[in-house]
C-alpha cells in the first residue's frame, strides 16, 4: 500500500520543483517538476512501500527551487510507521491427521488475528494426485468458501474473529491425504495461509470423553466416551487405547452399525500419577482405518482433587400438541462434570401450569442417581406423563385443558456441585433448590431449576382418549360416529373432504371427496346415506356409505333467501311505499334430519354477511326441495302500517308522482325455481293475493323484522333428539345473543326461543355444545365454565 504525503510552501517568484527525500524503514528520494510555477505549493507524492515491515521512524526531507534559481531551507520531519505482518492463522478443527468418511461435510474452525483489520477469509480442501507420469496435480475435494468483511468506513473490519463454516465435499470416490487451507487477507493486502492435513476414507473418530487436559485422581474411576461414524459403509469395529501411566486396550469387534458408533469404558485410573494419553480407531464396513487427530491427555495425580466446578447440562424436549394423558413427553438431558468429581445425580424438573386458577400449578421430579461416579459426558432420555402429576388423579381436571409445561434440567457432582440449565447447549448455571414432597417419582426428594429463569416453555394441551393423526393434516370440524360399520366420520375443512377412521384397526381408509369447506354432517334415518354441509359454498352433499363416494346427483343447491319488508303511508291522499331488505348468509354450516325427512341446518356468518340463520329444506313431495328461513314471532316487532314478508325472491317499488305507489312480487313454484311467478305492479295487499292465488308461499305479517332475532352472530351447534322428533339450535354468541331454539318435527315450527340468560342467570355465558335425550324433553347445553339441563 502506498503513502502520500502532501508537501506545502510559499515561493513568491514561483515554484518550480520540489525535491523530497524518505529514510528509514522505506528509503525514496524524488525531484517533482511544478506546472504553471505555483506560488503556494499543495502537492502530494505517492511513496511506494515495501511489503511486510517492522515498527519504525520514518524521515522526510522536502525542499522548493523557485523560477529564478533559488532554493528554500530544506525542511526535515519524522514520523513513527507501524509495520503489518500477514495474518495470524490458527486453525482449531479440525485436528491434524483426523479422518473422514467419504462424502463426509467438514467443520473448519480457525482463528484469525490482523492488527490492521481482516478483510477476507477462505476455505477450501485440496489433494495432491500423482498420475503413472509422475505429473502431480491439484484436486478439489471440498468447495471452497470465501467470507469478506464489510469494507470501512461503514463498518470496522474485525481485527481477531473464529470463523466457522461446514466445507461440502465433490463428489469423489477416492481416500487419500486432503490438504484443509485457511488463507486470510488483512486490509492492507498482505495474505497468509495455514494449513492441516486429513484423511479422507476412513471413519471419522472422536474421543468425547474425557476433556483434553482434564485431571483425575489415582484410583478413581474414569470413564471414556469413544466416538466413530462413516456414514458411507457404517462402523465394524473400533478401540481405544491407554498409553502414558497406564496401558490398556479396549476393543469392540462386529458392531454392525449402519452409520455411527458410541461406547462408554469405564475404569479404575492409577495407581501411578502422570500423564495418561487416550486414542481411538475404528474401521468401516468397507475396511477403512479412522483414527483420532490427537491423544486426548489427562493428568493423574496421587492427591485429592479440589472440585468447585458445577457440571454443564442442556436439554432438548419432544412434546405433540396434543397430549393424552398416558402420552409420553419426551425429555433428553445431556451432562458432563466439569471437574473431577462425577456426576452423582441428573434430572429433570418439570412445571404444569393449568390453563384455569381452579387448579394450582404443579411440580415433578424425574432423575437417575449413579451408583458410582460418572466421568465424561452422561446422555440420558427421559419420559414424562401427564399422568404423573398428581393432580391428574384427583378427578378434578376436565378435558381436554391446556397446560404450560416449563422444563429445567439439572446435574449434581459427588463434591456436591449443582448446574442448571434450560437450552439445548451445555452450560453451567446457576441453579436454586425446590423442595417438592411426594410429587417426586425418583429417589430424591428434590430437585433443582435454573435462577433466573421460568424454564424451556411447552404449551401442550391435554386430552382424553386415543389420539390419531390425519394422513396429511387439515382442520376438523366435525364428527360423525357410525356404530353399525364401526366408523368415524370427520370433516376436514380444509382439504374439502371426509376423513374415514376404521374404528376396528384405528387406521384411515380412502377419504371420501366433497364440497367445499364442509362442516357439519349426520346421519340418515336409514344410516346409508351421510350428509355433509359445505360451509365454503352453497350447498350439501349426500355420502352413499355403501360405496364411500358422493352422490353427486343429489347435492342440493342451498339458494339465497331473504327478508323483506314494506312500509306503507299517505302522502296528500296518495299511499307511498317504502322497502326494506334483510340479506343473511347461505353458507351451510351444521346440519341434522327431522323424523319427517327435513333437513335442517345453520348458516355460518362471514365477512360479508355477518348473520347466519336457522333454515329448513322440504325433500319430499312432487316438487323438488325447497329452502326457508326459519323464525318465530318474536322475530317480528310491532310497527303501524308495517308488513315483515318472507319465502318470496324479489319485491320491486314502483314509484309514482302523480299517483299512487304500487308494489310487484316475485316468486316461484315451490320446489321449482324455473317456473316464476310474479304478481304485476299493484297495491300491497292485491299483490299479495295474486301470488298466493299463482301458488306462492309467501308469508306476511303485520310488524317490522327484528333482524338480530332471526339472524344468529356466531356458531351455531346442533342437537337431535334420538327420535329426530326435536332438534336444538344453541348459539355460540355471547350475552341476551346466545339463544337455544327447539325444532319440533310435528308441529313443522320453531319453539318461542330459550336465551341463555334465561337459563343460567349469566348473560356473558356462550353455548359450546348442546345435547338432546331420546325423545327431546331434557336438553343439555355445555357453556365455557358449567354445564345447564332445561326441558
Amino acid at each position: 500500500m502506498p503513502l502520500t504525503l502532501t508537501v506545502r510552501g510559499d515561493a513568491p517568484h514561483g515554484a518550480a520543483e520540489l525535491a523530497l527525500s524518505l529514510s528509514g524503514a522505506a528509503v525514496f528520494d524524488t525531484v517533482v517538476e511544478l506546472a504553471s510555477s505555483p506560488k503556494n505549493v499543495a502537492q502530494a507524492v505517492s511513496i511506494p512501500m515495501p511489503g511486510p515491515f517492522a515498527d519504525s521512524v520514518l524521515t522526510v526531507t522536502a525542499a522548493i527551487r523557485d523560477a529564478i534559481g533559488n532554493v528554500s531551507r530544506a525542511v526535515t520531519d519524522s514520523f513513527p510507521a507501524f509495520g503489518s505482518a500477514v495474518p495470524e492463522i490458527t486453525i482449531l478443527a479440525p485436528g491434524n491427521l483426523a479422518t473422514f468418511p467419504i462424502g463426509d461435510s467438514i467443520l473448519v474452525r480457525a482463528r484469525i488475528a490482523d492488527r490492521t483489520g481482516i478483510a477476507r477469509v477462505s476455505m477450501r480442501g485440496v489433494a495432491v494426485r500423482q498420475d503413472s507420469a509422475s505429473d502431480t496435480r491439484i484436486v478439489t475435494r471440498f468447495n471452497e468458501r470465501t467470507i469478506e468483511f464489510p469494507q470501512p468506513p461503514a463498518v470496522a473490519l474485525p481485527r481477531d474473529t473464529t470463523i466457522v463454516r461446514f466445507l461440502i465435499p465433490v463428489p469423489d470416490t477416492a481416500s487419500e491425504s486432503v490438504q484443509i487451507i485457511v488463507e486470510a487477507e488483512d486490509s492492507l493486502g498482505f495474505v497468509a495461509e495455514s494449513v492441516v492435513n486429513i484423511g479422507v476414507g476412513g471413519p471419522r473418530v472422536e474421543i468425547r470423553s474425557p476433556a483434553n487436559g482434564s485431571r483425575v485422581q489415582a484410583g478413581g474411576t474414569l470413564v471414556v466416551q469413544a466416538f466413530a461414524v462413516d456414514r458411507g459403509s457404517g462402523i465394524d469395529s473400533m478401540k481405544v487405547m491407554l498409553s502414558g501411566v497406564q496401558d490398556s486396550i479396549f476393543v469392540w469387534k462386529n458392531l454392525a452399525s449402519p452409520d455411527s458408533v458410541r461406547r462408554d469404558t469405564s475404569f479404575v485410573v492409577g495407581p501411578n500419577p502422570g500423564i495418561l494419553a487416550i486414542s481411538a480407531r475404528a474401521w468401516s464396513r468397507a475396511g477403512h482405518e479412522g483414527s483420532t487427530a490427537a491423544p486426548v491427555e489427562i493428568e493423574v495425580v496421587n492427591t485429592q482433587v479440589a472440585d468447585t466446578e458445577a457440571p454443564r447440562v442442556g436439554l432438548t424436549v419432544t412434546t405433540p400438541e396434543r397430549v393424552e394423558l398416558d402420552d409420553s413427553i419426551q425429555v433428553r438431558l445431556v451432562a458432563e462434570d466439569q471437574g473431577t468429581a462425577g456426576l452423582r445425580r441428573v434430572g429433570v424438573l418439570m412445571i404444569a401450569l393449568p390453563d384455569t386458577t381452579a387448579l394450582a400449578p404443579d411440580t415433578l421430579v424425574i432423575d437417575e442417581v449413579f451408583a458410582s461416579p460418572r466421568t465424561g459426558q452422561v446422555d440420558r432420555t427421559f419420559h414424562v406423563r401427564l399422568a404423573d402429576f398428581p393432580f391428574s388423579d384427583t378427578g378434578t381436571v376436565r378435558m381436554p385443558r391446556r397446560f404450560t409445561l416449563q422444563i429445567h434440567a439439572f446435574a449434581v457432582d459427588t463434591a456436591g456441585n449443582v448446574g442448571a440449565n434450560t437450552a439445548a447447549a451445555l452450560a453451567a448455571g446457576p441453579a436454586t433448590r425446590v423442595n417438592v414432597g411426594a410429587t417426586v417419582i425418583r429417589p430424591d426428594t428434590a430437585g433443582y431449576v435454573a435462577e433466573g429463569s421460568s424454564g424451556l416453555q411447552r404449551v401442550v394441551t391435554g386430552v382424553v382418549g386415543n389420539s390419531v393423526t390425519l394422513p396429511s393434516g387439515g382442520a376438523i370440524a366435525h364428527s360423525v360416529v357410525d356404530a353399525g360399520r364401526q366408523m368415524l366420520y370427520l370433516s376436514n375443512l380444509s382439504r374439502n373432504r371426509v376423513e374415514v377412521l376404521n374404528l376396528a384397526t384405528n387406521s384411515f381408509m380412502s377419504p371420501i371427496q366433497v364440497g367445499s369447506e364442509p362442516w357439519g354432517m349426520f346421519m340418515s334415518a336409514d344410516n346409508d346415506t351421510l350428509i355433509v354441509a359445505n360451509s365454503g359454498g352453497t350447498n350439501i352433499s349426500f355420502v352413499d356409505l355403501t360405496t364411500m363416494r358422493e352422490h353427486t346427483a343429489r347435492r342440493l343447491l342451498t339458494p339465497n333467501a331473504a327478508l323483506f319488508e314494506v312500509k306503507s303511508s299517505v302522502s296528500n291522499g296518495l299511499i307511498r311505499y317504502e322497502g326494506l331488505f334483510y340479506d343473511f348468509s347461505d353458507r351451510p354450516q351444521f346440519i341434522a334430519q327431522d323424523a319427517h325427512g327435513r333437513l335442517l341446518y345453520s348458516t355460518k356468518p362471514t365477512g360479508t354477511a355477518q348473520q347466519g340463520t336457522i333454515r329448513f329444506v322440504e325433500l319430499a313431495g312432487g316438487g323438488g326441495p325447497e329452502s326457508y328461513i326459519l323464525y318465530n314471532m318474536q322475530a317480528v316487532q310491532q310497527a303501524e302500517n308495517t308488513y315483515a314478508i318472507a319465502n318470496i325472491d324479489s319485491l320491486v317499488i314502483i314509484p309514482a308522482a302523480e299517483t299512487d305507489y304500487q308494489v310487484e312480487l316475485f316468486d316461484h313454484v315451490p320446489g321449482n325455481s324455473a317456473l316464476i311467478l310474479r304478481s304485476g305492479p299493484n297495491t300491497l295487499e292485491a299483490a299479495v293475493d295474486v301470488l298466493r292465488t299463482l301458488g306462492s308461499d309467501i308469508a306476511v305479517h303485520a310488524g317490522a323484522w327484528v333482524p338480530e332475532n332471526v339472524g344468529l352472530s356466531d356458531t351455531t351447534y346442533i342437537a337431535t333428539a334420538g327420535d329426530r322428533s326435536y332438534i336444538a339450535f344453541g348459539e355460540g354468541g355471547v350475552g341476551i345473543g346466545a339463544r337455544i331454539m327447539l325444532w319440533s318435527a310435528n308441529d313443522a315450527a320453531i319453539s318461542n326461543q330459550i336465551t341463555v340468560a334465561d337459563i343460567v342467570s349469566n348473560a356473558s355465558e356462550q353455548v359450546l355444545g348442546l345435547g338432546l335425550d331420546s325423545n327431546g324433553r331434557i336438553g343439555v347445553a355445555r357453556g365455557t365454565e358449567s354445564t345447564y339441563f332445561f326441558s
